[in-house]
């Protein structure tokens, strides 16, 4: 798809009160790819919240694009994050959404690895079943590129050549700044999390993200809440 055709499938003339999107921008199967590439698979990506791992050896489970990662936290306290897979065949190594182990068992050959990713155990090694070479090579999970957390808020890239975390945010900054000064204690993070499935182009998410309108009528009990909130500060 080239940035011609790309540019016919959106129509932005604020100046005549017009915006209008081609469907293709969300079932064009080319435009997904270089999405994955460019935007999902090529710059930071949010993971999860640090207390969705807070505890030593804590592990949390996600993707960034396609590729299915683990976000760990060892028993020093440094976080990781690392491809989801065994480094010796590829088997998925973490099957839960979250856990808590100071070892991860690789389900297919038993190769164990501990929460910083370092492998510790392989089946059978003692007996001298590999050759030489083999003890060579790196038989450590994979990290990935980049890995960083701005208040609270972690974030990883498969790419290598992307700014700092605060330059990616740039704008959105104040925003999270925002949330972390809701309270003397930094923001209110509400233990729990809900997931969903939807058959659509990930794109719907993200709009429904920014449509204020639906508010008031989805989120008419947290609107409520924080009404109630208002009111008990003001009095």
């Amino acid at each position: 798809m080239t940035p011609t055709e790309l540019d016919s499938l959106l129509i932005d003339r604020p100046q005549d009160g017009l915006f209008e999107v081609n469907r293709r921008l969300f079932t064009d199967e080319e435009l997904f790819e270089l999405e994955m590439k460019h935007i999902f698979e090529g710059t930071w990506i949010y993971l999860c919240h640090e207390s969705q791992v807070a505890n030593p050896h804590d592990h949390f489970t996600t993707h960034i694009g396609r590729q299915p990662v683990i976000v760990s936290r060892d028993g020093d306290g440094q976080l990781h994050c690392f491809v989801n897979a065994c480094a010796h065949r590829g088997a998925t190594l973490c099957r839960t959404a979250k856990s808590n182990s100071k070892f991860l068992t690789c389900p297919y050959h038993g190769w164990v690895y501990d929460s910083a990713g370092r492998n510790v155990e392989i089946k059978d090694h003692a007996s001298g079943a590999y050759p030489p070479v083999f003890e060579q090579q790196d038989h450590n999970l994979k990290h990935i590129a980049r890995l960083a957390s701005y208040k609270g808020f972690v974030f990883g890239s498969l790419n290598p050549d992307v700014p700092s975390l605060e330059d990616h945010l740039a704008d959105a900054k104040p925003f999270v700044d925002m949330i972390d000064a809701m309270s003397a204690q930094g923001a209110e993070v509400l233990k729990g999390y809900s997931t969903y499935q939807y058959r659509g182009n990930w794109k719907m998410q993200a709009e429904n993200g920014i449509d204020g309108y639906h508010f008031t009528t989805i989120h008419a009990n947290y609107v409520g809440v924080i009404a109630r909130r208002m009111k008990a500060s003001a009095a």
